[in-house]
């Protein structure tokens, strides 16, 4: 289970970055800044969350 999280986590991260850059190439900058913000904040969630134990890694990767 703790596995599916942490893809579905990493997904999200994922695609706030990538919409962050298409967003970019078609030069509306308010929504890429707006996405990159997103996305560096599901980052800082994310990474804060497996610290404090919220999220736990699988065994092999501790």
């Amino acid at each position: 289970m703790a596995t599916i999280i942490l893809i579905v986590c990493l997904i999200v991260m994922g695609t706030f970055f990538s919409l962050a850059f298409v967003w970019l190439f078609q030069k509306k900058k308010g929504l890429a800044i707006s996405f990159t913000i997103l996305g560096l904040a599901s980052a800082f969630v994310f990474y804060y969350a497996i610290f404090e134990g919220w999220l736990q890694l699988p065994e092999r990767y501790k």
